[in-house]
């Protein structure tokens, strides 16, 4: 790693909420690293680059701190398009923020501010010819003076202002979702690519989509994403068809702009009859797993659910240190296997503004969440921010209408916590009114035994206690208890065999019809 710059060394007591060795500092937001990160070249179609070998971009953060986000929750937020930036290989270099009335400005800051960020791209800025094409509403809130920035104002005299020579900067991701006007304007301005939030998010998707499902899915979103954003590339009388064929009438046909809406309406069409195909298919198999007990793991992403994955079922699903590492849903039986059995599913990570076009997309595949018997909602102890990724988990699952199921909170991670992190935990966690949650590291084996025996605990509990007497001659009911009960006394009577178990109430409502003369 190359340092491009100071950061001042402050009190340890004014470090950034998210940790003594976050860049992020109190008295200023300006931060730099330096790694090479590679991107595959653009392509006229789309506005999400993907990752080249052959190409090295230098990225700066934008972001805005408007009145109603806090300076915890500014810091936050650009901390985590770091690391997302990271996920794709990408390190950031710097970040410019600014203090405005709102973010819904063409502009997004100030022409000040974004003439000291031109300097860096080698843009033009906002001047000549995309001055005269930007109305006065543009400009809203440009008269901000830079002493009003407040705590994230990024041009302190302590920090280095020559870290970034100019020209070096030719990516911009900003750290907001943009309307494709902004976006555009942006990119005049600054003459270099610029991702927003989403598109960042939609870009680590489509690497880790893995299945053919996921695939599909991501590719809906993206397109929802670009068709906004799809311009004429000609601004001529440049169009194709009409004026001709037989008739010799014709019309005036189409502009590139018509035939490619009409090119990405077409293919999201085809891909969505694809994808309801599959879905139908995997909603069969959720119906055939409806008779068993089921565990889902949900929770903020990278928070461990795969490890608890690994270790409550013996499966080899990926486990990375990374954003994202899972898309797809994995089902695997409980291993050792219980009597009844137990299925447990991973699914994709949750993060904070997840793109509408992807919770749209994935919706299907968080329906696990919705259809299981018990969501266990995986936190990882050792991020400082974990009560808003709880927060964030708990609005999703609300948002696909899941919420109203059991749910067990697993605190993962704790191997990474010290004595005197691990009692601030257990007040805050005392804090939220939260009384039954697991504390457990999922390397551990006595943390797998705490949670696999949860998980057995709360299939008990959704079951129900019966006793039936089963006709020597129906002693098929017999073999299906075995497989679908848990059972408890087993006698012999001259009339048949008493049993007395424990079984989900729909098996007991299936024997006892099977019984009924």
């Amino acid at each position: 790693m190359t340092s491009i710059g100071a950061v001042s060394m402050l009190n340890p007591t004014d470090a950034c909420i998210c940790g003594p060795h976050c860049p992020f500092q109190r008295s200023t937001l300006k931060w730099a690293l330096a790694l090479k990160y590679i991107w595959k070249s653009m392509t006229s179609k789309t506005h999400i680059p993907e990752v080249q070998q052959s190409k090295t971009y230098q990225a700066l953060i934008l972001a805005v701190q408007t009145p109603n986000k806090s300076d915890e929750d500014m810091a936050r937020s650009c901390a985590e398009l770091r690391l997302l930036a990271n996920t794709l290989g990408i390190d950031v270099m710097g970040l410019e923020t600014q203090r405005r009335a709102s973010d819904s400005s063409t502009l997004i800051m100030g022409k000040g501010k974004l003439r000291e960020v031109a300097r860096l791209t080698g843009g033009p800025g906002v001047d000549g010819e995309l001055a005269e094409e930007l109305e006065e509403d543009d400009f809203e809130d440009d008269d901000l003076e830079e002493d009003d920035f407040g705590a994230f104002h990024a041009n302190d005299e302590d920090a280095d202002s020559d870290a970034i020579s100019p020209g070096d900067i030719n990516l911009i991701l900003v750290d907001a979702d943009l309307a494709p006007r902004q976006q555009r304007v942006l990119q005049a301005a600054l003459g270099v690519e610029v991702m927003d939030r989403s598109a960042v998010i939609l870009r680590i998707f489509e690497q880790r989509a893995q299945t053919r499902e996921s695939r599909l899915e991501v590719e809906i979103a993206r397109l929802r994403y670009e068709m906004p954003r799809l311009r004429d590339s000609n601004t001529g009388d440049d169009r194709h068809g009409g004026g001709g064929g037989i008739s010799g009438r014709g019309g005036r046909g189409h502009s590139n702009l018509e035939l490619a809406r009409q090119h990405s309406r077409d293919r999201l069409s085809e891909l969505r009859r694809e994808l309801a195909e599959i879905q139908a298919t995997e909603s069969a198999r959720r119906e055939q797993r409806s008779d068993t007990f089921q565990a889902v793991l949900v929770g903020y992403t990278n928070a461990g659910k795969s490890t608890l994955m690994r270790g409550l079922t013996g499966s080899d699903v990926l486990v990375e240190d990374k954003l994202f590492a899972t898309l797809g849903t994995t089902v695997r039986r409980i291993d050792p296997p219980t009597k009844p059995q137990i299925l447990i599913s991973d699914t994709v990570g949750f993060i904070t503004n997840l793109p509408h076009e992807l919770v749209a997309s994935f919706r299907s595949t968080l329906d696990e969440a919705r259809d299981a018997q018990l969501q266990i909602i995986v936190v990882d102890a050792s991020d400082s921010q974990w009560k808003d990724q709880l927060r964030v988990t708990r609005e999703t699952l609300a948002s696909i209408d899941a919420s109203e199921i059991p749910q067990q909170i697993v605190f993962n991670k704790i191997d990474r916590l010290d004595e005197d992190a691990l009692k601030r935990l257990d007040l805050e966690i005392w804090s939220l009114g939260i009384t039954d949650a697991l504390k457990i590291s999922g390397h551990s084996d006595a943390g797998l035994a705490e949670l696999r025996a949860s998980i057995i605990q709360a299939q008990e509990d959704a079951m129900s206690k019966a006793t039936l007497l089963i006709p020597f001659k129906m002693g098929r009911i017999i073999g299906e208890m075995h497989e679908n009960a848990r059972i408890m006394e087993e006698k012999y009577t001259a009339e048949g065999t008493s049993v007395h178990f424990l079984a989900l109430p729909r098996f007991i409502e299936r024997w006892e019809g099977m019984l009924r003369p």
